[in-house]
């Protein structure tokens, strides 16, 4: 059987989408550091920052027909990573914010202009590590082989005078580990021309780009729900919020 490549697109999507829905692609919360204090008020306001980033801590997807691409366009690969970087970013910060009005406090995305008033509450941190792996062995081969990683730092602070750190803690999501479809359909299918590694590589190259990014951005959307919900259960402790 031949597989076409509208059947590999599909096909890959639908295996990205189990790996998340199955829970096999993992996210989790790693606390530094937890200050509790009777004295700060519920704040009025949270305001959240995007995550600071650099280009140093962005791996582009190392699937053999991508880097084909960056090799010939080398001269762009500085803004490349700063899009893959603004946009888990901005996932990152949406997420948060809608998590935390869900929460019932008024969340705001904020930057350097935005006012901060006493005892309002400031989320900000750095992201650690954006690799996007390798997505054909992702897709062909599975099992962990060609991950991605997003991993960041958050810490979180009450405008209080002088400021106070509450909360400082790490979050990090991978790709997970479900079966490749080259080991799902068997060798055969493979044999016969189907999934080959070359051919989830053009496939890649088609749309992979933008795919892979927004894998990355999803992966970063995980980790900031579970940063709210650990965010949740100090705001339960400080009586801010009940718990359920």
């Amino acid at each position: 059987m031949v597989y076409h490549r509208s059947m590999i697109d599909r096909l890959t999507t639908t295996l990205l989408a189990a790996s998340l829905v199955a829970g096999c692609a993992g996210t989790s919360v790693a606390p530094q550091r937890t200050t509790y204090s009777s004295t700060i008020p519920r704040p009025a306001k949270v305001l959240v920052y995007d995550l600071e980033f650099s280009t140093k801590q962005i791996r582009e997807n190392q699937a053999a027909a991508q880097r084909a691409i960056r090799d010939a366009d080398a001269s762009a690969v500085d803004a490349r990573l700063r899009k893959i970087g603004q946009g888990v970013v901005t996932a990152y910060a949406e997420t948060l914010v809608a998590g935390i009005r869900e929460a019932g406090f008024d969340a705001i995305r904020a930057n350097a202009a935005t006012p901060v008033g006493h005892g309002d509450l400031k989320v900000e941190g750095v992201i650690l590590r954006i690799d996007e792996g390798d997505r054909t062995r992702r897709v062909v081969v599975g099992l962990g082989a060609g991950e991605s990683f997003v991993d960041a730092k958050v810490v979180v602070h009450s405008a209080v005078d002088p400021p106070k750190r509450l909360l400082d803690f790490v979050t990090k999501a991978d790709s997970g580990k479900m079966p490749g479809a080259g080991l799902s359909l068997g060798a055969g299918a493979a044999a016969q021309g189907g999934v080959t590694a070359a051919g989830a590589a053009v496939s890649a190259t088609q749309g992979g780009v933008r795919v892979m990014r927004s894998q990355v951005e999803q992966m970063a959307e995980r980790s900031a729900k579970q940063a709210v919900e650990y965010m949740q259960k100090y705001f339960v402790v400080q009586g801010w919020i009940t718990g359920n």
